[in-house]
């Protein structure tokens, strides 16, 4: 196999099982809507689109696009309701110590955003009716036969490497619990090159960011995107960690 060759396969291995994590998710999702699978499928939902990003490059654009705006799609409307969540986990969290007049401007601001909650729990049970998993498999599918019809010369295209034959994008909790088998050999040429790249890209901000003198003067905003920063480094540094030579544990860890 040539180095091109070899980032299609990689590619497709990733992308299939970051599919098969996000659509079990998704599906756990509309049969038991709660906090938990809200959580955990909008994490599969970013892993998705960290691969998506990854290897964008090898796929034709208006399949990439349909495919990765309908799992943004996905994240965003599962985001306004567990943020709204957090906040008032947190808030509440504050009258434990409020003195009486503290313990009277929070109960109002709970109450308020309790509402807030609870409309946005109903609007998230009408949007997860209309979302159509199996037409978002069928997407994704289209996407892993196309990989590699990008910029590719015809040998190479749609170059995929299945999981288990018969198995994979059915939603399947057991297989998509299973723990990721290694890579069977080295990658070079593209790929590294690739994870290269991208992992200089998104580690910029976070290298550019000089503690002691930023800090102090960081606004919420910058900081919030810091924190998204380092979560898309660890989401794609988890997806090249097994094919970086010595690997990416330890840095995942830093970024965590």
């Amino acid at each position: 196999m040539r180095p091109e060759e070899l980032d299609d396969v990689f590619g497709g291995l990733v992308l299939r099982r970051r599919a098969d994590s996000f659509l079990h998710e998704l599906a756990v999702l509309k049969r038991h809507p709660h906090k938990d699978s809200i959580h955990d499928t909008r994490v599969q939902s970013r892993r998705m689109r960290a691969a998506l990003e990854a290897f964008q490059s090898l796929i034709p654009p208006d399949v990439w696009k349909a495919v990765y705006d309908s799992v943004r799609g996905i994240t965003k409307n599962l985001g306004r309701v567990r943020e709204a969540e957090v906040s008032l986990s947190l808030l509440e969290d504050l009258t434990a110590g409020a003195d009486v007049l503290e313990k009277i401007c929070v109960d109002y601001l709970v109450e308020r955003l309790r509402g807030k909650f609870t409309k946005l729990q109903r609007q998230l049970k009408k949007n997860l009716k209309k979302i159509d998993v199996r037409d978002l498999r069928s997407r994704i599918k289209t996407l892993l036969t196309g990989l590699g019809q990008a910029n590719a010369p015809e040998a190479t295209r749609g170059i995929i490497a299945p999981i288990r034959p018969g198995r994979s994008l059915r939603g399947s909790g057991r297989q998509a619990s299973r723990a990721a088998q290694p890579f069977l050999f080295a990658l070079h040429g593209e790929t590294i090159g690739r994870a290269r790249k991208l992992l200089s890209e998104l580690a910029a901000p976070l290298i550019a960011f000089r503690p002691r003198p930023d800090f102090r003067r960081a606004t919420d905003a910058r900081l919030h995107r810091l924190r998204i920063s380092a979560k898309k480094l660890r989401y794609a540094m988890e997806i090249f960690d097994e094919i970086w030579p010595g690997g990416l544990k330890e840095a995942i860890e830093h970024a965590r």
